[in-house]
C-alpha cells in the first residue's frame, strides 16, 4: 500500500512540474511574440524611422500593405512617420515591377 501510495504522488509531483514548465514557456513564447510584433512601434519610439523605411523598402508591397493593415498605431506610424511616402512606394512598385521581369 504504501508504493502505490508514494508511486501515485511522485505521478502527482512530476506531472505538476510539466504543468508548471508548460505554463512557463506558454507566457515566455507570449511575451516574446509582443516583444518581436511591435519592432516597427519600437523603432519609431527611438527616433529611428530611417530603418522603418528601409526595411519597407526592402519588404515589397504586399507586406507593406500586411503592415498598413496589422493595427492602427503601425497604420499611422507608417502613413504619417515617414516623410516621403509617396517616393518610398514608388520605389517599393518599381522593385517589385523590375524584380517580376
Amino acid at each position: 500500500m504504501d508504493e502505490t501510495k508514494r508511486g501515485y504522488k511522485n505521478f502527482l509531483l512530476d506531472n505538476t512540474y510539466t504543468n508548471s514548465v508548460f505554463n512557463n514557456r506558454r507566457r515566455i513564447s507570449y511575451y516574446m511574440a509582443l516583444i518581436i510584433m511591435d519592432i516597427i512601434g519600437e523603432l519609431y519610439a527611438r527616433n529611428q524611422s530611417y530603418f522603418v523605411k528601409m526595411i519597407l523598402i526592402y519588404a515589397g508591397h504586399n507586406s507593406v500593405c500586411s503592415c498598413l493593415l496589422t493595427c492602427r498605431s503601425w497604420y499611422n506610424m507608417i502613413r504619417h512617420g515617414i516623410g516621403d511616402w509617396e517616393g518610398l512606394v514608388k520605389r517599393i512598385i518599381s522593385q517589385d515591377w523590375n524584380n517580376s521581369k
